[in-house]
């Protein structure tokens, strides 16, 4: 039971810093040349975080749907910044040095580590018992 409020701790953590995010995006002076973009930022980050607000409801509420929900998303979490990595690698590299492609994206590479270590945890754990029996 652990890793579910393990899970759910994480994914509130997210969403503060995905509101925190878009609180910086709004009063920041270098966003307003380019609402357009920051709309985009905004949209997806309201995607992501209804996503997760989602998966939090699925737990707490023990539905089947909750626990794949909640699998789908750690697994997104994990594999999505290990790619924006490994693309900005191949973008970048000639022209900064590893060093500094790692410092701008050690934040996502952190993000990815916790979501990898809650996802093999959550499946590695007997709590899919609890929810798999469990209707809409």
């Amino acid at each position: 039971m652990i890793v579910i409020y393990a899970n759910i701790i994480w994914y509130a953590a997210i969403l503060l810093g995905l509101i925190g995010a878009a609180l910086n995006r709004h009063s920041n002076a270098d966003w307003e040349s380019m609402p357009d973009v920051r709309g985009n930022y905004d949209a997806l980050y309201g995607i992501l975080g209804l996503y997760l607000v989602l998966c939090i409801v699925g737990l707490v509420s023990k539905k089947s749907w909750g626990y794949s929900v909640t699998v789908s998303a750690n697994a997104t979490l994990s594999m999505l910044p290990l790619s924006i990595f490994a693309a900005s690698l191949f973008m970048l590299m000639p022209d900064i040095s590893f060093v500094e492609v790692l410092n701008i994206n050690l934040s996502n590479l952190v993000v990815g580590f916790v979501s990898l270590i809650l996802w093999v945890w959550l499946v590695k754990s007997n709590i899919k018992g609890n929810y798999i029996n469990k209707s809409i």
